[in-house]
C-alpha cells in the first residue's frame, strides 16, 4: 500500500477534481476505509481460524498450493508495475528539471 500511495499521491488533486470535489472524494475515501478495514479483519479472522502466522501461510491454508502460487505471481506483478509507475513519475519530473536547467532544446542534445 505504501508504494501505491507513494506513486499515486501526486495525482490526488486531479483525482479530487475529477471525482466532483472534496466532499465526494472524502466520502469515497471513507467507503474505501471501511472496505479495507473489513478485508483486514476477515484476513485476521481466517488466520486465527487456521492457526497461521503470516499472509502466505494463510493463503496456502485457505486456497492450497495453487492459491499460494497465484498470490505470489500477483504480488510480483504488483511490484513490477509499481516500479514502472515510479519510473513514469521520475521521467515526468526529469523533463521539467532538464527544461529548467538546459532550456527548451534539452532533447536535441
Amino acid at each position: 500500500m505504501n508504494a501505491a500511495l507513494g506513486a499515486g499521491i501526486l495525482n490526488f488533486p486531479a483525482a479530487f477534481d475529477t471525482a466532483g470535489g472534496i466532499l465526494v472524494a472524502t466520502i469515497m475515501h471513507l467507503l474505501l476505509l471501511v472496505l479495507a478495514a473489513a478485508s483486514l479483519f476477515t484476513l485476521g479472522w481466517c488466520s486465527d481460524v487456521r492457526g497461521t502466522g503470516n499472509y502466505q501461510d494463510t493463503v496456502a491454508a485457505l486456497c492450497g498450493k495453487w492459491g499460494r502460487r497465484s498470490c505470489s505471481i500477483v504480488v510480483a506483478f504488483y511490484c513490477y508495475f509499481t516500479c514502472i509507475t515510479f519510473l513514469v513519475v521520475v521521467g515526468d519530473q526529469s523533463d521539467t528539471i532538464f527544461h529548467d536547467i538546459f532550456g527548451v532544446s534539452f532533447c536535441d542534445h
